[in-house]
C-alpha cells in the first residue's frame, strides 16, 4: 500500500518512558512494512521511550518479511538500551511466531496476556 502515511499505519501512545504502538492494518506485508524497522526505531529514540510495546490487536496476518524485521527492531531497540514487547496477538499470529520459534527469542504476548496501558 504506497503512499500510506505513519499515521495510517499506526496509532502512537507514549506515556512516561513507554511507548505503545497500535499497528492499523489487518495484512502486514513488505509492502505496508517496508520501513517498519527504523519507524519504531526512530519514534522511540524521539519520544525517549525505554519500553516499546507493539500492540498487534488489529492484525489478522503478518509476512515473513515483517518477521524478519521485528527481530531487527528488537536487536535496534536492544542495542540501545531498550526493550521491545509485541502484546495482542490473535491466537493465529501468536502461532506463527511459535511455529518460526521467535517466542524463544523475542518478547511475544498473547491477546489475553498484554499488560500495557493505552
Amino acid at each position: 500500500m504506497p503512499g500510506l502515511s505513519l499515521a495510517d499505519r499506526l496509532h502512537i501512545n507514549a506515556i512516561a518512558d513507554n511507548l505503545h504502538v497500535t499497528f492499523l492494518l489487518p495484512h502486514l506485508t513488505e509492502t505496508n512494512a517496508r520501513d517498519l524497522a527504523e519507524d519504531i526505531a526512530d519514534l522511540a529514540a524521539w519520544r525517549g521511550a525505554r519500553h516499546v510495546q507493539l500492540d498487534f490487536s488489529q492484525v489478522e496476518t503478518l509476512s515473513s518479511y515483517v518477521l524478519m524485521r521485528l527481530v531487527v527492531v528488537d536487536q535496534k531497540l536492544r542495542d540501545v538500551g531498550r526493550t521491545l514487547a509485541l502484546v495482542n496477538l490473535r491466537p493465529d499470529v501468536y502461532d506463527v511466531f511459535q511455529a518460526t520459534h521467535l517466542t524463544e527469542h523475542l518478547d511475544t504476548r498473547p491477546a489475553d496476556q498484554g499488560d500495557f496501558v493505552h
